[in-house]
């Protein structure tokens, strides 16, 4: 592959206008249509701070997919708590964002109002994904700001966000839990030991606003995955 052809895929992923995803590629990475396309090459930096690309040289692209009924079990087990605030934890590429669509649809089906703060358009795939029909989701804002919104205007019982990754977004999540309201979410973590040592994460164990982990293990058909309950 040329650099002309991976340029030639970047712009047919954001319609013809590479440029005004340059926000985006700061994160090494653009979404389009429910798509993460990784980008690889040589960076623009200026007064310190990446600003883009001025050469590609690899793109990684994760097609995403709908597994229907992977998390069932743990969806009933968590339906019959009094809280049930739960985080999914796996590696990269590990299927987190795919068990947290498969979950905000089940609890929907279970007439459960789920708000889903979907950044980037990963977890609807923008609207190619069932979500549920009492689902509401917001794409293109920050989780933060989405998940607020969703809990002033849209009356949720849950809210679900992907890879909470900011301080930001843990205010929002303690803002939420103390409103009521349930959590589902995605970090990258092989398990909650390990989601501990991460400081965004800590004050959040600590204080019991995820009630259990939804651990992900294994790869391809042997993935399994396993909830544990989680104590303060």
């Amino acid at each position: 592959l040329t650099e002309l052809d991976l340029r030639r895929v970047l712009e047919r992923a954001t319609g013809a206008s590479l440029h005004t995803a340059a926000t985006a590629l700061r994160r090494g990475y653009i979404c389009s249509r429910g798509l993460r396309i990784g980008v690889c090459g040589s960076a623009i930096i200026r007064g310190g701070e990446m600003e883009g690309f001025r050469e590609f040289s690899s793109i990684a692209i994760r097609i995403p997919r709908e597994c229907r009924g992977i998390c069932a079990d743990a969806v009933d087990t968590l339906c019959g708590r009094p809280r049930f605030g739960c985080i999914i934890l796996g590696a990269p590429g590990s299927g987190k964002t795919t068990a947290l669509r498969d979950m905000i649809r089940l609890f929907s089906e279970r007439g459960y109002r789920v708000g889903v703060a979907d950044e980037r358009g990963e977890i609807s795939g923008d609207g190619e994904f069932d979500l549920g029909s009492c689902s509401d989701v917001i794409t293109g804002l920050g989780k933060a700001e989405s998940a607020m919104l969703l809990l002033r205007g849209m009356n949720p019982q849950i809210i679900a966000m992907d890879e909470i990754t900011q301080g930001a977004d843990a205010d929002a999540i303690r803002e939420i839990c103390c409103c009521g309201v349930e959590l589902l979410a995605t970090a990258h973590a092989r398990n909650a030991d390990e989601l501990r040592r991460r400081s965004v994460f800590a004050e959040l164990l600590d204080t019991g606003t995820f009630k259990y982990a939804l651990n992900i293990r294994g790869a391809g058909s042997a993935r399994s995955y396993e909830l544990e309950e989680l104590h303060v």
